[in-house]
């Protein structure tokens, strides 16, 4: 059985709002509502499995998701900080699924440092609504991730750059089950890159 996915999403609001931004801020608030259609919902491979799992071999779900957020980027002499958050509420037309509530809160700080360093330090928080492969569970499935990264760039020339990094990501699934695939990832890189005068670059990069 194929599943067949269809989406609709508008933009109710989204405008820049700089009322109380200093000169090269950007304030931008959002809200949006989307409607998509899955005709296999739950992944089930046929009929005869979809009558077994669900009671009925109508495995379409139709999902309604509602979003309100805010984008901002807000400049500091030569620093930017780059800030992301949102609030959002899915909900399905079949009874036994529960609606989902989900999230993201980030903010990156893109930082320089006299005339050759730059780079940058983030993190993100978010709770994202996952593909449902459980048919016999009512709850729906997500993933809650806590990102942390830092990078720096050091320009040896105008047309030659360092550059080194790390990272953690830690993944936590739900509902209890789903645990097994939560994770704890570490990530560095170390690498060089040559940029041409038109912007164009080549690199190595070493990442573990």
């Amino acid at each position: 059985m194929h599943a067949l996915k269809l989406g609709l999403g508008g933009l109710l609001l989204a405008m820049p709002y700089s009322a109380w931004a200093l000169f090269g801020d950007s304030v931008r608030p959002y809200v949006s509502y989307r409607v998509a259609h899955d005709s296999n919902y739950f992944r089930v491979a046929n009929d005869a499995q979809a009558q077994a799992l669900l009671g009925t071999s109508d495995t379409a779900v139709t999902s309604r998701t509602g979003e309100a957020g805010v984008d901002a980027d807000l400049k500091f002499s030569r620093q930017t900080i780059v800030l992301r958050a949102n609030l959002n509420q899915t909900s399905f037309d079949r009874p036994e699924l529960q609606s989902q509530d989900g999230h993201l809160l980030s903010a990156d700080w893109q930082w320089v440092i006299g005339n050759q360093w730059t780079g940058n330090l983030g993190y993100l928080q978010s709770r994202e609504l996952q593909q449902q492969t459980d048919a016999l569970s009512t709850q729906a499935q997500t993933q809650d991730r806590n990102d942390l990264h830092f990078s720096a760039n050091y320009q040896i020339s105008p047309n030659y750059l360092l550059t080194a990094g790390a990272a953690n990501r830690r993944s936590e699934f739900s509902p209890a089950g789903r645990e097994s695939l939560n994770r704890d990832e570490n990530t560095q890189n170390l690498g060089a890159r040559f940029v041409t005068d038109a912007g164009n670059s080549i690199g190595l990069q070493y990442r573990r």
